[in-house]
């Protein structure tokens, strides 16, 4: 089988002319396809790279905000009409003058400071088991009732009222908002109150909107301080509930199955980390548009290069086959009338019938010995003469 395809490629010329082209196409080719590859490396590193950047300057973009907000609350909290409210009894003569200077400066600052993405502040104060808001003094139980119109529990928020946590926290009270609390409390004395800022969840997803160009993405803003606590999430995934445990601790960018993770640390004085599940194939989506772009076009290049390959190899091919064919007709033709003229003179000459593929040499040899014969008539001599002559 090999040996008949050997022999009609170094026959056909077509064949010849052809198989020189498609190398010289598959080599360029090939060439090509070792450039791209590097290329869509490089290309999908720097994809890495510009979405890691992204996602910090998100992050540091919500740090910043979260800071200013964390140094008002601890100027509110630390604030001297804050302090004189901790020993404050209903009996004073100044109780009402107290929480009035207290209510008004409070307002004042939250007024001019309080960003637009917090939707409510207030203040709860252990020793009067009161709660100032919007220019008013409630008691818990009455308050409560803006607590259930926000969507909240407002036995989770008790709760956190009243623990001894002195650091400030985050925390999620049953509904879809953030409350950033700042305790307040003298050294070396139990916590008077805390300043709590209602933070809008939209806030957050404005911060991160870089991502709405991906058509699914999951994003966890993690309370590293509380055990991981997830104190927001865009979950198109589904991963809420079964985030791996090495996903929550380990730190940097890396590749899990199909999907893309990047989890970074945010400001230590927070204690907040944000975890980025991303699908690879949106993540690289205009890089695959790319490859599948190149991908049509090297396709396309080998089909044009076949065919261009096809018609030049035919068109140079085809005349070298038709002269082959030629000179092979005509060398078969040569070697008939060569050995026809042999026999002619083989048939008059009877020392040349005696072998069995008489040849032009062998017939001049008996001519020379036939004419030395004198008893040979001239003409019997010319015709043999003349048969001689025709094999030279």
């Amino acid at each position: 089988m090999f040996e008949t395809i050997t022999k009609h490629v170094r026959e056909n010329s077509v064949v010849r002319f052809l198989l020189s082209h498609l190398i010289i196409l598959l080599a360029a080719l090939l060439i090509c396809a070792v450039g791209f590859r590097s290329a869509f490396v490089i290309v999908r590193n720097d994809v890495l790279d510009s979405t890691m950047f992204a996602m910090t300057q998100a992050v540091s973009s919500v740090d910043n905000g979260l800071t200013e907000l964390r140094t008002l609350g601890m100027q509110t909290a630390r604030s001297e009409s804050i302090y004189r409210l901790e020993n404050l009894r209903h009996t004073d003569d100044n109780y009402y003058q107290n929480i009035i200077r207290a209510i008004n400066e409070y307002y004042q600052r939250m007024l001019y400071y309080s960003p637009n993405w917090v939707n409510n502040t207030f203040i709860y104060l252990n020793s009067m088991d009161r709660v100032i808001y919007n220019r008013a003094v409630y008691a818990p139980d009455i308050f409560s009732g803006y607590l259930l119109e926000w969507g909240d529990d407002a036995a989770l928020w008790q709760a956190v009222c009243t623990d001894d946590n002195r650091a400030p926290f985050f925390c999620k009270l049953g509904g879809q908002d953030i409350y950033y609390g700042i305790p307040s409390s003298r050294l070396m004395s139990s916590k008077t109150g805390t300043v709590f800022f209602r933070i809008d969840s939209d806030w957050l997803e404005e911060k991160f909107s870089l991502l709405e160009q991906y058509n699914g993405y999951s994003l966890f803003v993690l309370d590293d301080d509380n055990g991981g606590v997830c104190l927001y999430s865009h979950d198109d995934l589904s991963l809420a509930d079964s985030l791996p445990e090495d996903w929550l601790t380990a730190q940097g960018t890396w590749n899990s199955g199909n999907d893309l993770v990047l989890h970074l640390a945010g400001s230590d004085s927070l204690g907040l980390s944000y975890l980025l599940v991303l699908p690879e194939q949106q993540a690289m989506r205009q890089l695959n548009t790319l490859r599948n772009q190149m991908l049509f076009l090297i396709f396309a290049a080998v089909v044009l290069g076949t065919a261009v390959s096809l018609y030049f190899s035919v068109r140079r091919g085809r005349p070298v086959n038709e002269i082959a064919r030629a000179l092979q007709a005509a060398d078969g033709a040569v070697n008939t009338l060569s050995a026809a003229r042999s026999a002619s003179l083989c048939r008059i000459t009877p020392i040349c019938c005696r072998s069995r593929r008489p040849t032009a040499p062998r017939c001049r040899r008996h001519f020379t010995t036939t004419c030395s014969n004198r008893t040979l008539s001239p003409a019997r001599k010319w015709s043999i003469w003349r048969s001689a002559r025709a094999l030279n």
